[in-house]
């Protein structure tokens, strides 16, 4: 996985992409998701949940055989009636900064391996193909 995350044949992905946030009634428990399958029907692909007159939460579904692109995908969307411009449209990932821990049981040098490990990871904003301009990183630390 991707230091920043989803899950891809040999491409590294991002992990934040995998990171749960708040799930709403009805709605999948991350805004992109991978599916146990290789493809995802167009009209599968697109999960829109309004949450205030100016704010909706856009879920993507991703096969695990395909190369997530999100610009693409929001054009389903645009087909389905939903009207946005894309260069001002804010994108939210999130980053998690590791750091070894003296109590986590692993020997230091597996700390060590793991972190430089996650961070050649793809960036998530290159994975999902996210113009750059538009993106806002939340970040984290987090021990191993």
């Amino acid at each position: 996985m991707p230091a920043d995350g989803a899950l891809g044949q040999s491409t590294m992905v991002p992990a934040e992409a995998g990171q749960p946030s708040r799930t709403l009634p009805g709605s999948w428990p991350h805004t992109i998701v991978t599916a146990d399958t290789p493809r995802v029907a167009e009209e599968e692909r697109v999960r829109i949940t309004p949450l205030s007159k100016h704010f909706s939460r856009v879920a993507l579904k991703f096969g695990y055989m395909e190369q997530p692109n999100v610009p693409k995908a929001l054009a389903i969307a645009r087909k389905h009636g939903w009207q946005f411009d894309i260069m001002s449209t804010s994108f939210f990932l999130s980053r998690r900064a590791l750091k070894p821990s003296a109590k986590s049981g692993m020997p230091g040098w597996q700390d060590h391996l793991f972190i430089a490990l996650a961070r050649s990871a793809s960036d998530a904003t290159d994975f999902f193909q996210i113009p750059t301009g538009r993106v806002v990183e939340v970040g984290t630390q987090v021990t191993v």
